[in-house]
């Protein structure tokens, strides 16, 4: 299984770029292609470290990997709730969402 979703990633400060992150179960890879340039970052899932979602911070969702760590907020949508239950199976115990 995998998903595809719209998110606007912190590249420097005070800097967001917008991009496309989809995370795909199957291969046990997520791919960040920003949409401005021809970046596209490939993470497997093996080097990540934990998966944390902040509701309460604009929908901020951060990646923290070996190398590092990506930081970004989602789009707030209807199916918000949805992309966040895929996370939880996703990730299991990486994942983690403040309340």
């Amino acid at each position: 299984m995998s998903m595809c979703f719209p998110m606007n990633m912190k590249t420097g400060f005070f800097k967001v770029e917008p991009c496309s992150v989809k995370i795909d179960c199957k291969a046990s890879q997520m791919v960040i292609a920003y949409e401005r340039t021809d970046e596209a970052y490939l993470v497997e899932f093996e080097s990540i470290r934990r998966v944390i979602y902040n509701p309460h911070m604009q929908h901020e969702l951060e990646f923290q990997t070996d190398h590092n760590t990506y930081i970004g907020t989602l789009n707030k949508e209807p199916s918000l709730r949805g992309f966040v239950d895929f996370l939880k199976v996703s990730f299991k115990d990486k994942y983690l969402e403040i309340n």
